[in-house]
């Protein structure tokens, strides 16, 4: 068994895990700091505010009085307000009635109603409030498209595209762009069996014809685990260059060579961060649903296209 094959594996749980935690603790943090806030704006005193539960890695207590800590645990946290006999928010029910933590008016007790209702309410409304910042930052920060199309960047590869920021794109394969993207759709999903575009562009006033341009380049966009790609080196964001030496410009292309190598061994060339490398793999014959149902035997490298 080759255990070297499970690092990538492990490596994603180890993201995937803390992303999770992070996640929460932001979260469990809005939803506290609702809570705390509208309580505090209502004159309730809050005792302690905790992100996470267990022992206390760091506290500080403000000048209002507030203990405010990290604990060991992040899955979660709490505000204990004034009144409160633990994190939960139960009552001190066996304190005297004339006991100042329970008929204060800056108790969760002694509060008002309403102060009590808004107190609560708080924290799901600050959970709903902030998915909506969120939400509302990912929409003005996505791409528009504007036109002119225009570009604003070429990015490193390893083909020849010869654009340059601020060349207009007026045309692609002899069909003239306008304000109806169905055309642009159209054009891509039509792509396959010429994947070589060609392109005019305005730049300075003049037209120029860019011709020869690989629209899709069989990028990876996922290495599998326990695959023959992972086994060769191969990864996310590598360009395939050729199989065999025959020159690839296409994921299809490299679908095609796989199935139809029975096995043997592919000489692969790619490109990764400026760099021709060269590497060898053996497809690895696994079992796929059919579209009559059950199951045929193909071959695969392990690669998902970009």
């Amino acid at each position: 068994m080759e255990y070297a094959n499970f690092i990538p594996q492990f490596e994603n749980l180890i993201v995937t895990i803390f992303a999770f935690m992070l996640s929460l603790s932001v979260i469990v943090f809005v939803h506290e700091f609702g809570h705390y806030y509208v309580g505090k704006l209502n004159g309730i005193h809050a005792e302690v505010f905790s992100v996470g539960f267990g022992p206390v890695l760091v506290s500080r207590k403000d000048k209002n009085g507030t203990e405010w800590q990290i604990a060991v645990f992040p899955f979660g946290g709490f505000v204990k307000f004034l009144g409160d006999k633990n994190s939960a928010g139960a009552p001190e029910l066996d304190k005297k009635v004339g006991d100042a933590s329970i008929s204060s008016r800056t108790s969760m007790q002694g509060a008002s109603l309403l102060a009590r209702f808004l107190t609560v309410a708080a924290g799901p409304v600050f959970n709903f409030i902030f998915s909506g910042c969120i939400f509302c930052f990912i929409y003005m920060n996505q791409g528009v498209t504007k036109f002119p199309l225009t570009v604003e960047k070429v990015f490193d590869s390893p083909f020849q595209l010869n654009f340059k920021a601020g060349d207009i794109i007026r045309s692609i394969n002899g069909k003239r762009i306008d304000e109806d993207l169905t055309k642009l759709e159209n054009l891509f999903s039509q792509s396959e069996p010429d994947p070589k575009f060609n392109y005019e562009v305005e730049r300075n006033g003049r037209l120029i014809l860019i011709d020869n341009i690989i629209q899709n380049p069989p990028r990876i966009a996922q290495v599998l685990p326990k695959s023959a790609a992972i086994t060769a080196g191969l990864k996310k964001g590598d360009i395939i260059l050729a199989l065999n030496s025959k020159e690839i410009v296409s994921f299809s292309q490299i679908k095609n060579a796989v199935e139809t190598s029975k096995g043997k061994a592919l000489n692969v060339k790619f490109w990764r961060n400026g760099e021709i490398r060269v590497t060898q793999l053996k497809p690895l014959i696994v079992d796929v649903p059919s579209k009559t149902g059950g199951f045929e035997r193909i071959y695969r490298i392990g690669i998902t296209s970009d």
